[in-house]
């Protein structure tokens, strides 16, 4: 057992493709780089004279007179010194501390949960999936819902569905309390308020199987396996973004079991109907100043708006009658990997990014054969090195995110671990069914805007491995001073061939009745051990409050042969520090054969109540000391300056005014 959210520090070797030794670095006039794709101008004019700033692309770092910009990722441009060797060997050793250094607001935990368990059978997985939305200025970024959206998954003839999942996905501002959404978010052509959790959670879609049209579906009418996920965290952006507003993630689940039973072939999945996408943000922002919400979404309102996306991926579990044994554990929910520092901290939201929060997914499953490998399906949301750098409705040009790589590990049992650079590259991925060219173990399943499946295979696995890790780091610890990366994954599949215990199979038993000299046909064989069953006592997951004592309620297990059998716990929870702990539950019958089962507890954040400080004093002075901001209005021979409190917006009066001012944050002031 370990404290899964203990801080550690990764030492990471970055051997790069022979695509990224070809990526440019030289030296050239702002001009020249302009010619020549890698920078763009813009102009500003007045009645008696004309500016033009240059910017590099990609990046969007304001460059001027002679400068080297070296090419990081594929017309993603970077003002440096020099330019470095980038071949593979020369690649810097960076050591990079990762998080979670700081939490965030509604997702303590930071994980998938596992939703299902397949093994005993010729089990096998089918997925398929597609955004929802389309780019349609050509910045890489959603900004319109795109319906229908069909995909296809091929289930074989003669094949049993064991279970099948519809996931549909999205992103949003929850605006209550720091801002106001009065703009159109699409429901079919109408327009509802995305101002809470419930708005988003439980939206309806609509969806067709094998062109059978179903009505309006939510996880709540579903059933089954049926559920929704949120998390979000608050948002203390630069200015003129939403600040302090939440950002909200959905994963709303669909069992459709039953929809898929007895059908086999390639069948077609449409969604027709999506009830809630969100594209414009608010269009009232606590952080607006002087000059109101920074951009305008797709509709043509003015509004903030970095995020938008919404997909849907579609999971096939079946057996065939025949073959070798396999085990496929499925994991979903919403975790997220990537420089959080200006989104949980007010005070880096105008500063150098610091320190990447890295993500660990540990999935249990079946012990799994090592020649036979495994394969990791590892589904990705904002998959993408296309950045929002330049896109007005997000912010500040100068202030890029969503443009770094992603970097992740994967590793089963004690192997080593296996490391990919950038293999969700969103529309730059390669087509369905191709391999990445760096990497021709992992192949695109789904490749979309803002949505992305891979298949890794892995062919160092421990034999008889039962744990299987993903590490993901969403962001680009080289160049940790500009770029970021969102990573975002929705679910995770373990799928392996399962290791046969000593002695069984056709060929164990053949040797042994040899060994006996048994020779007569049709002699019954020794009746085979059973495995022993155990069960949790209580839920699979328990969340305990800071401080709170925690009693672990156990499993309990038995054995057709054997009865009642003892179970060994490890649970060591500390109440006193918060995160994930991982409890495990053994038994083991007469034969030597054992069974384990997990339960995850997790101690929630210390709440520690924030004190209140006030200040006295004149308006001026309040905006000298930045807890006021002022605007003015009028004509060159007349104008009134009036005083607003920064954060809340209340008005002051004018700036002789003497007027207290609370805060308990330090940036919102009443």
């Amino acid at each position: 057992m370990k404290l899964i959210t203990k801080l550690f520090t990764l030492t990471i070797l970055f051997g790069l493709s022979t695509q990224v030794s070809a990526l440019y670095c030289g030296s050239a006039t702002v001009a020249e780089h302009e010619s020549a794709g890698r920078a763009y101008s813009q102009s500003s004019y007045s009645w008696w004279y004309t500016t033009t700033n240059y910017y590099a692309t990609g990046s969007g770092e304001s460059i001027s007179g002679t400068v080297i910009l070296q090419e990081t990722s594929a017309d993603y441009y970077e003002e440096v010194s020099a330019c470095g060797n980038t071949t593979a060997m020369d690649q810097p050793t960076t050591t990079v501390e990762v998080g979670p250094a700081k939490t965030a607001d509604n997702n303590p935990s930071n994980r998938l949960d596992e939703i299902g368990t397949f093994s005993g059978k010729n089990y096998n997985v089918a997925i398929a999936g597609s955004d929802l939305v389309s780019d349609t200025n050509g910045d890489h970024q959603a900004n319109v819902l795109n319906l229908p959206r069909s995909v296809s998954v091929n289930i074989p003839e003669g094949a049993t569905v064991e279970a099948a999942y519809i996931s549909y996905y999205g992103s949003a501002y929850l605006t209550e309390g720091g801002g106001e959404d009065d703009t159109d978010d699409t429901v079919s052509g109408g327009e509802l308020p995305i101002d809470s959790e419930a708005d988003i959670e439980n939206n309806e879609i609509n969806i067709t199987i094998n062109n059978n049209e179903y009505n309006a579906m939510t996880p709540a009418t579903a059933g089954g396996n049926s559920r929704s996920k949120i998390s979000w965290w608050k948002m203390y952006a630069a200015a003129g973004t939403l600040e302090d507003s939440r950002i909200a993630f959905y994963n709303n689940r669909l069992d459709v079991t039953d929809k898929f039973a007895g059908l086999s072939g390639n069948i077609p999945v449409a969604v027709t109907r999506l009830q809630r996408a969100d594209f414009t943000g608010a269009t009232s922002s606590r952080m607006e100043y002087f000059f109101g919400p920074s951009g305008y979404n797709g509709n043509g309102d003015k509004a903030n708006d970095c995020l938008a996306n919404a997909s849907f991926s579609v999971i096939v579990i079946y057996s065939l009658p025949a073959g070798e044994s396999k085990t496929i554990t499925v994991y979903d929910g919403v975790s997220w990997a990537w420089n959080n520092d200006f989104a949980t901290d007010s005070s880096k939201a105008h500063s150098p990014i610091s320190n990447p929060l890295a993500l660990d997914i540990n999935m249990t499953h079946q012990p799994v054969n090592a020649a036979s490998g495994l394969n990791v399906y590892i589904g990705a949301l904002d998959g993408d090195q296309f950045g929002h750098s330049g896109v007005p409705q997000c912010g500040s040009s100068s202030y890029p995110h969503d443009t770094g790589y992603d970097h992740t590990w994967i590793s089963s049992g004690n192997a080593q671990e296996e490391y990919f650079t950038n293999i969700y590259e969103g529309d730059a991925a390669p087509e369905d069914g191709q391999q990445f060219s760096q990497y021709p173990g992992v192949t695109s399943i789904a490749k979309g805007l803002n949505y992305n499946v891979v298949k890794v295979a892995l062919a160092n696995v421990e034999d008889g491995a039962t744990q299987t890790k993903i590490h993901v780091e969403g962001d680009n610890p080289i160049s940790t001073t500009k770029e970021q990366e969102a990573m975002l994954i929705s679910f995770a599949i373990v799928e392996g061939v399962e290791q046969q215990s000593a002695g069984g199979g056709e060929e164990g038993v053949a040797e042994s009745v040899a060994e006996e000299g048994i020779e007569e046909e049709g002699q019954a064989e020794e009746a085979e051990n059973q495995i022993p069953q155990i069960t949790l006592n209580g839920d699979s997951e328990i969340v305990v409050a800071f401080g709170e004592t925690f009693t672990d309620p156990g499993a309990s297990a038995t054995d057709p042969e054997d009865g009642v059998l003892e179970v060994t716990a490890d649970c060591p929870v500390n109440n006193m520090i918060s995160g994930s702990y991982l409890c495990t539950y053994v038994a083991s019958d007469s034969d030597g054969e054992s069974v384990s089962v997990t339960r995850v507890v997790i101690v929630e954040e210390e709440i520690i109540q924030p004190s209140c400080t006030e200040y006295t004093a004149t308006n001026s002075s309040h905006k000298t000391a930045g807890r006021a901001y002022s605007e003015s209005s009028g004509y060159w021979w007349y104008s009134s300056t009036y005083y607003y409190a920064n954060g809340s917006g209340n008005y002051l009066g004018s700036s002789s005014t003497t007027t207290t001012l609370k805060t308990i944050d330090g940036v919102t002031f009443e």
